[in-house]
């Protein structure tokens, strides 16, 4: 575990506010952090997470819910963009996403938070991705789900994997901090965090936006407890 203060993570020297994170896991690309889900809703969910790179290239897993195939996940390319698919077969044919904007800086801390709604009438609106209180409108790749599509996130004895893949690669190299899933809701960023009025920068604030749904939790990375 790693102390991070919220002014720290901003790389901000202005005082710090009410809100603090005050610790993060640091994952080496060689341990990650796994559960079995109950049976959620695998049409909706939303994730928000502070991530902090320590090194560019290859494939870094945030979050994904996988057997061998299909498998579904959020993380960051080789190519540094940030990412969403749904493998089948190890075809990313169900869904795909990817970021024109890239995450280069490894001394930055990115706040990334990824809406996912098959249920939505529009295709355009099934994914959303922001980043650091953006959200992403400009994307290389977009192929949405089909409407009411049932992602592996969220369902019943299908392993969720954080910070890590199902296999021994394409596992995270760096910082989480302040995560959040929501199973059965979606919420945007500005639930997670705002702008701070002095210095222009986003910063973390609390979540207090309800249940978290069946599959749900708060990590919060404190030191002792994985929660």
């Amino acid at each position: 575990m790693s102390t991070v203060a919220k002014k720290i993570m901003m790389g901000s020297g202005a005082v710090a506010e009410a809100y603090e994170i005050e610790q993060s896991a640091i994952f080496n690309g060689d341990a990650g952090l796994y559960r079995t889900s109950a049976g959620g809703d695998r049409r909706t969910w939303t994730l928000s997470v502070w991530v902090k790179r320590n090194t560019l290239g290859g494939w870094q897993n945030i979050i994904g819910g996988a057997t061998n195939s299909p498998a579904d996940y959020v993380y960051i390319n080789a190519d540094n963009q940030v990412a969403i698919n749904g493998y089948q077969s190890g075809v990313p044919t169900n869904f795909y996403t990817e970021t024109t904007r890239v995450l280069r800086d490894v001394s930055a801390w990115y706040h990334i938070v990824v809406n996912f709604d098959s249920t939505q009438g529009t295709a355009a609106n099934r994914m959303k991705i922001w980043i650091n209180g953006v959200q992403e409108t400009s994307f290389d790749v977009l192929i949405s789900p089909s409407q009411n599509f049932q992602t592996q996130f969220n369902e019943n004895g299908v392993t969720q994997y954080i910070g890590r893949d199902y296999t021994t690669g394409s596992w995270m190299k760096g910082q989480l901090a302040e995560m959040h899933w929501l199973d059965g809701v979606t919420k945007p960023a500005s639930n997670f965090g705002e702008t701070n009025s002095a210095t222009g920068q986003w910063i973390p604030k609390e979540y207090v936006g309800g249940s978290y749904g069946t599959n749900g939790y708060y990590l919060k990375f404190a030191s002792g407890a994985i929660g």
